[in-house]
């Protein structure tokens, strides 16, 4: 049996763990050397922080209020977890992009029980760059000169640089053109003028920033000294001719263009194939004074440009000359075959010769002693305004002939379509007849038939729209008697005589 003493301890034990659970303390036991924690303080993050940003990897480092494992997400992609559970927690990113911003969170962890978060942003350096990235391109000009070209196309951490041309006849250049402030992105050029001789040229863009000094890419060419000689053909020439230019570049090698001038006006350009180049114009206008033509060689990547010497082009007017024209027939029946004959004073003009009805071309013939014709046999009924058109040639100037009025008139034909045969004497005889067109023309054929007894006119009848014209009599004798009507034609139609039958007055 527990004595008193022994009671006494297990009650104040068992009072004790009451009483401590009843007040909220956590009670601890090692379960598989895991250590759990219970209770209501929250788990908090503070102090984050980012050091040693570079190009590729930054390191973000926070505190916790309790020992907790370490992660970071950035960019959506997690870093790995640590496993080690402390108070002070430093994770390094790697594997970064230059110059890209992060949008980071920072978490940790109390084993399985509670967790805390955090977000933070930085932005990686920039790839390391030279201070400027420069090139440059050129070629010469006349007189041993150059033009360069340069291409500031990054400007690195600067926001200008001071940029400028070296040359010289070997890699150590020795001259350089004035400094100019550039920015980003920027073309500037220079000509230079002082290259002394023919040869191999050096030329680099050179670009000093606070970055340091970048020289571009070398750059030669060879400066060669050519001439150029400038020909025409025909000199003179006369108004409205084709006039050739041809230019001769030495060495024959050479590339490129040559332009062609009329004084200080572009007449256009050639491309040079074996050394020569050629332009050629007919629009040259006759000046009180003759056109002075040059021709400058543009020069090449080897080759320095040129100017010829000036080729006086005289231009003459052309001479004037006179166009007449005749038709061999008018007017002339539909169908009828009709030359028309053009001549052209002086007669020792050269070319051809377009007729036209209207503006309509008949066709065209060339010169022949002075004279063209055509013949034609399509022109339709009525009224046609026929000219002739003299083209000209490298002598003389074009002309235009007067105007012939060329009538055409339209064929009929003049039958019965009915015969009163025989009658009695004294009764009314009606002779018609029906006035048909051979030929397509305009309108139908108007006026008055006449009508015959043998060589005696008997009367008339006015044709109607619908082309048939009468006359009545009864006044005939006894007897056989030979009809026939005549149409007297009008402005359109020619006139008609049908054919003679016999009535029988009984």
């Amino acid at each position: 049996m527990m004595n008193k003493k022994k009671w006494a301890l297990l009650s104040g034990l068992i009072l004790l763990i009451v009483s401590m659970v009843l007040m909220g303390v956590p009670a601890m036991a090692a379960t598989t050397g895991v250590t759990t924690v219970g209770g209501t303080i929250p788990l908090v993050i503070s102090n984050v922080q980012v050091t040693g940003i570079t190009t590729n990897s930054a390191t973000i480092t926070w505190d916790t209020n309790g020992n907790a494992n370490s992660q970071v997400v950035y960019n959506g992609t997690p870093s790995p977890l640590s496993s080690a559970l402390v108070m002070h927690h430093s994770v390094t990113l790697t594997g970064l992009s230059p110059n890209t911003t992060y949008n980071c969170v920072v978490q940790s962890t109390i084993t399985n029980f509670m967790t805390a978060s955090a977000n933070i942003t930085f932005k990686t350096l920039p790839a390391a760059v030279p201070p400027v990235v420069i090139t440059v391109s050129g070629f010469p000009l006349c007189s041993n000169s150059a033009i360069l070209t340069g291409l500031l196309t990054d400007l690195g951490s600067a926001s200008s640089v001071q940029v400028y041309f070296q040359w010289g006849k070997t890699t150590s250049y020795g001259n350089e053109t004035t400094h100019q402030t550039a920015k980003y992105p920027q073309i500037f050029c220079a000509v230079i003028n002082n290259l002394t001789s023919p040869g191999t040229y050096h030329f680099r863009a050179v670009a000093v920033s606070s970055g340091g000094t970048d020289y571009g890419q070398d750059m030669k060419f060879n400066i060669n000294t050519t001439t150029i000689t400038l020909t025409s053909k025909p000199n003179p020439s006369v108004f409205g001719q084709s006039v050739t230019f041809t230019a001769k570049v030495t060495p024959s090698t050479a590339t490129g263009n040559v332009t062609f001038y009329d004084g200080n006006s572009i007449l256009g350009s050639g491309k040079l194939s074996s050394g020569q180049a050629t332009y050629s114009t007919s629009s040259l206008s006759v000046y009180g004074s003759p056109h002075s033509i040059t021709a400058v060689y543009n020069g090449d990547a080897n080759d320095s440009c040129s100017t010829s010497k000036v080729v006086v082009q005289i231009v003459n007017n052309k001479t004037k000359t006179l166009t007449s024209l005749l038709s061999s027939v008018n007017p002339s029946d539909f169908g009828q075959s009709v030359k028309f004959t053009a001549s052209v004073t002086p007669k020792t003009a050269t070319g051809s010769i377009t007729f036209y009805d209207g503006n309509t071309s008949l066709g065209s013939a060339n010169l022949s002693g002075g004279s063209a014709s055509i013949s034609t046999t399509k022109l339709t009924i009525g009224y046609h305004n026929i000219t002739a058109v003299y083209s000209g040639d490298t002598t003389y100037a074009g002309s235009t002939s007067n105007v012939v009025l060329q009538k055409v008139k339209g064929k009929t034909a003049c039958t019965w379509p009915t015969k009163p045969n025989p009658s009695n004497y004294g009764q009314t005889c009606t002779f018609k007849v029906q006035l048909g067109v051979q030929s397509p023309g305009t309108g139908n054929p108007t006026g008055t038939v006449t009508f015959h007894d043998g060589s005696k006119t008997i009367g008339t009848g006015s044709l109607g729209n619908d082309g048939f014209a009468q006359f009545s009599i009864s006044s005939l004798s006894k007897g056989t008697h030979s009809i026939t009507a005549t149409y007297n034609g009008d402005n359109n139609f020619n006139g008609c005589t049908s054919n003679t039958f016999s009535q029988v007055i009984k």
